[in-house]
């Protein structure tokens, strides 16, 4: 994806609807801020999810303090994790592509699996780099900039990260095809579409969600509260369904083949 292409995210989050929920879910919160984790999952949810938390709160504004609080990102990513490390969603990933993915530095939208199951295709990208303030109102739009091939890291993005396919020596970019292969889906299954369609869109609210760069916080597992939005979002958030994007020209420029289960190309 060349680096002047829009970002997926600003076709998934940045249309007329959209806005015009969150602006008059920003009016029933009296204009107030909400954290920026709230305020990411809002965004992120699909339209249907967006309308009816709309809807609830025209008629019953006492629920509006079961969302003020939001959930914060510790447990964005304690989530995350606990809903993706499942034997059939589990890839191997080299060492500095595992620790990009866990910091939402990029990642893999789910387009289709074939019928027998023996072939996934999913589609990379970079996420943008977030430094939001910890309060936001609900009518900030997103800023989703262009990325090519290197994400901006640190500190007002003051350091690089790129990441190279090993059998072309080619950058990867955002918007390349990862074609995954098993010759066996009963003993060695691919990833889960449904897991993964979810993992997607808790890496775009993690990378939404961020402030400052790098944040290496200790996500404990003793803390067991789920907020009530948390709760009620989780089964709903969805970004539009994966589409297929292949075309020849994709498969002869961006298509990459592993003939194992595992991401080894990243």
């Amino acid at each position: 994806m060349d680096s002047q292409t829009p970002h997926i995210l600003a076709s998934e989050l940045l249309n007329a609807e959209r806005n015009e929920l969150l602006n008059e879910l920003d009016k029933l919160f009296n204009e107030e801020e909400v954290s920026r984790e709230l305020w990411a999952f809002l965004w992120a949810s699909n339209i249907d999810s967006l309308k009816n938390i709309v809807s609830r709160l025209r008629t019953d504004l006492d629920l509006r303090g079961s969302y003020e609080h939001g959930v914060e990102r510790t447990l964005v990513v304690k989530h995350f994790r606990e809903t993706t490390e499942t034997p059939r969603n589990l890839f191997c990933l080299s060492p500095s592509a595992h620790s990009y993915h866990g910091r939402s530095y990029f990642a893999l939208k789910p387009i289709e699996m074939n019928e027998d199951q023996t072939e996934l295709t999913l589609q990379f990208f970079w996420l943008p780099h977030a430094n939001n303030p910890p309060m936001m109102r609900l009518s900030t739009r997103p800023t989703v900039p262009s990325i090519g091939d290197i994400r901006d890291v640190g500190n007002e993005g003051s350091n690089k990260v790129k990441l190279f396919n090993v059998y072309t020596d080619k950058p990867i970019f955002s918007g390349d095809l990862i074609l995954m292969k098993t010759a066996d889906p009963e003993q060695l299954p691919l990833p889960d579409m449904a897991l993964l369609e979810m993992q997607w869109a808790l890496n775009v609210v993690a990378a939404m969600s961020a402030g400052a760069e790098p944040t290496d916080t200790d996500y404990s597992d003793d803390d067991d509260y789920l907020d009530p939005i948390m709760d009620e979002t989780m089964s709903q958030i969805s970004l539009s369904p994966p589409r297929c994007l292949k075309s020849q020209k994709l498969e002869d420029e961006h298509l990459y083949d592993s003939t194992q289960p595992s991401l080894t190309a990243l």
